[in-house]
């Protein structure tokens, strides 16, 4: 155990930022320096030598960086007893984002900056992402971990609940497209009912797997392919990146018997990320140099390895370390020097990095597009409707006698902001923070956020981590940074020492003036921080903080000053302090209804649990699962979560039903229906959409998939679910 924790921190390091912004179709675009560090480089020539180095630092860095790591615990399970259980107090009426007039919408984090994913409807249409990849290729480390808890003063759905013993990470092929398809069904939300119009066979032959869509005007869609899945447990490791491709297709499907392919963008890298703001694409790519027959882990003392290594870089010429773009066919250089940046922290010999991280802008209605680069690793992208900021933590690192990294836990987060601009994106400035962002990739974007000011500037609010969970000592600091005329992101105030020692961040939301933040060790504080002066922020005047059993790993604002949480109840273990390694047991899943009006006096207005130990939802880790319509002036607010409901007796030896601890085996799937009703302070379950149940003939029965990729859709009265392979529907009060 004393060799994995410091190999763990190793393994799970994000490693550091490193900046290239992209070459245009319009090369009179030219980066300029900002006064504050960032130049793009001088020549080609400097940017390939620059490249080499970071290779070959990669190769030496990384060769202890090869065993499973050992995961730190991430909440994700439950446990609960039967029905549904609540609490409740009073309050008033409040509605939210992710709904329009009646009718759920793809749930964003920022109003205006729209996001693929893998089901969208538009008017009377519904396009979904069929599941078509097999496993085989690429090999990646996939860790697990899930939690549990519960308390006898909520209310309970019960049936069954269950989660996955954390495992080991292991070795695990990587999934790799076979034939991509989507299914377009036509809805009537009247008689809530479908038809399906066609199963289209979309892109071509070897693409890698479609991950997300956006719809436009006309029947028109955006498919992506190719996002690197499951890449946070191995974000450090270069080698994980190689030749990998993201395409981008705009394709006319209002003939769906002659679907047509208006624009075609095949781009070398895998894909981060993407996001839409009105008729601009803007994608976010890693690409890392793959030279056949280079050796990526080379010991200090294989002197021969190490020269046929050099050789190979020596030879390497801009075809094979730089990316290229292929618009409709045509191939042009996605990566200039002009239009790419080499962070500081890139530029430390220690931390050296070949890779190439670009943000292309790419316009929807003219096929034009603009790019600018990063050279090295960027950890997030946070994108706001003017900006996009690029983050990365780092360390110091120490090596050991037994040959193990360790490292300090001074963390540092560097951030490098982009302005988002009709010409393209620029480069306005970098800015650092003491901390790191976690190591949840998809909670990392949630941990920054604008807070605009009335001089129609904005500041960037940031959270970070400190300490070592390990040790007792973490804690959590919250950031706000402000650019100045020279573009630099400095430091404008803080606050530190947010959490009881060992604490860990679950959750973090910025809204308007306010940052929400879940930490939790045993219990859950919820704190609130008011940031309407954010040039004396302080704990006795801008702090306020509630405690509750469990925790929320997902925040989403609703109206007049009310705040729903979703994670996981939690049961203290009270045989010891370790539990599910956070000091207690994780229960089921769980829905919390918070009055948030008042900062210093925040009050927990109604919960309810839902399954036992082992219930999952997708919502937990995808806020797209997470379906919303707000309240109307007739109707509560109404949500729809796919679950995976544990309650059944558990099949496994010496499992002790009183202990908070068991896990309970797998009952039921379906999409489960609850109404938030703020003046009343109430949630109340609705019942649900049943997908797939138990074979209660059976000790041993487990469901055909699993909750990860079930979306659901509100039309008024009209319910649809997707899971599996299957559309389900039905009316909302059924």
């Amino acid at each position: 155990m004393n060799n994995l924790r410091p190999l763990l921190h190793a393994l799970l390091l994000p490693l550091m930022l490193s900046g290239c912004l992209f070459g245009s179709s319009d090369e009179s675009q030219t980066a300029s320096a900002a006064s504050n560090g960032l130049s793009p480089f001088d020549s080609e020539s400097q940017l390939l030598e620059r490249i080499r180095s970071g290779i070959s630092q990669s190769s030496t860095y990384q060769q202890d960086m090869v065993a499973a790591p050992e995961m730190a615990t991430v909440a994700s399970d439950s446990n609960t007893a039967s029905g549904i259980s609540s609490s409740s107090s009073s309050s008033s009426t409040g509605s939210s984002g992710g709904s329009d007039a009646g009718r759920s919408t793809t749930n964003l984090q920022i109003e205006g900056v729209d996001e693929a994913d893998r089901f969208k409807s538009d008017s009377d249409r519904l396009y979904v992402i069929n599941n078509t990849s097999y496993y085989g290729g690429d090999i990646g480390i996939m860790p697990v971990t899930f939690a549990a808890s519960s308390d006898s003063s909520e209310e309970v759905i019960a049936t069954t609940s269950a989660t996955i013993a954390a495992p080991e990470a292991t070795l695990y092929p990587m999934p790799q497209s076979a034939q991509n398809s989507i299914t377009v069904y036509q809805l009537d939300s009247s008689s809530a009912s479908y038809t399906t119009l066609a199963n289209l066979s979309v892109g071509e032959k070897d693409d890698p797997g479609l991950s997300g869509l956006y719809l436009l005007e006309n029947s028109r869609v955006v498919l992506i392919y190719g996002q690197r899945q499951n890449y946070w447990g191995f974000w450090h490791d270069s080698w994980a990146w190689q030749q990998g491709e993201s395409v981008i297709e705009v394709v006319d499907l209002t003939n769906l018997n002659a679907p047509k392919v208006e624009q075609r963008l095949e781009i070398d890298g895998y894909l981060i990320a993407s996001r839409r703001i009105n008729n601009q694409l803007y994608i976010a790519s890693r690409f890392s140099p793959y030279l056949p027959n280079y050796e990526p882990w080379v010991y200090a003392d294989d002197s021969n390895s190490s020269s046929r290594n050099q050789t190979l870089l020596d030879q390497a010429d801009s075809s094979e370390l730089l990316p290229q773009i292929r618009v409709n066919g045509t191939a042009a250089t996605l990566v200039t020097a002009a239009t790419t940046y080499e962070p500081l922290l890139n530029q430390q010999s220690d931390h050296l990095s070949g890779d190439l991280v670009t943000l292309l802008q790419f316009d929807l209605q003219n096929g034009q597009w603009q790019s600018r680069t990063l050279l090295g690793n960027s950890e997030t992208l946070f994108m706001s409707q003017n900006a996009a900021y690029f983050a990365t933590a780092s360390a110091t690192y120490q090596s050991s006698d037994d040959g193990y990294l360790y490292y300090s836990p001074d963390w540092t987060t560097q951030i490098h902001k982009f302005a988002l601009e009709e010409s393209g994106p620029h480069y306005v400035g970098s800015g650092e923070v003491v901390g790191h962002l976690g190591w949840e990739e998809d909670k990392k974007p949630f941990r920054m956020g604008e807070i605009a000011q009335a001089d129609g500037t904005a500041l960037l609010g940031i959270v970070t981590s400190e300490g070592d969970e390990w040790l007792g000592d973490s804690s959590t600091r919250l950031s706000l940074l402000k650019t100045e005329a020279s573009g630099e992101l400095s430091l404008l105030s803080n606050l530190t020492n947010l959490g009881k020692p060992g604490e860990h961040l679950y959750a973090a939301r910025f809204i308007e003036e306010r940052a929400y933040l879940v930490t939790f060790r045993v219990t859950d504080p919820l704190y609130i921080i008011d940031l309407s002066s954010p040039t004396t922020l302080n704990a006795s005047d801008h702090l306020g903080e509630l405690e509750i059993p469990g925790y929320s790993d997902y925040l989403h604002p609703l109206p007049g000053g009310y705040l729903l949480g979703l994670g996981k109840d939690a049961v203290a273990d009270s045989s010891s302090d370790s539990g599910d390694g956070r000091g207690a047991w994780y229960q089921g899943v769980k829905l919390t209804l918070f009055d948030v009006r008042s900062l210093k006096a925040p009050q927990a207005l109604a919960s309810l649990v839902i399954g036992r130990r082992g219930s999952e939802s997708n919502a937990l880790t995808d806020h797209h699962a997470f379906t919303w319509v707000a309240a109307s002036a007739t109707t509560a607010a109404r949500l729809a979560l796919p679950i995976a409901f544990n309650d059944y007796p558990p099949s496994y030896y010496g499992a002790d039903l009183n202990s908070p601890s068991t896990w309970y085996d797998w009952s039921h799937t379906g999409l489960y229906k609850f109404e938030i009703d703020t003046s009343a302070a109430t949630i109340t379950g609705v019942g649900s959409l049943i997908a797939e149940s138990r074979d209660s003939s059976t000790p041993y029965d487990y469901p055909d998939y699993d909750v990860s990729n079930d979306r659901a859709l509100i039309i008024n009265e009209a319910l649809f679910y997707h899971h599996g392979e299957t559309l389900l529907s039905g009316y909302w009060g059924e």
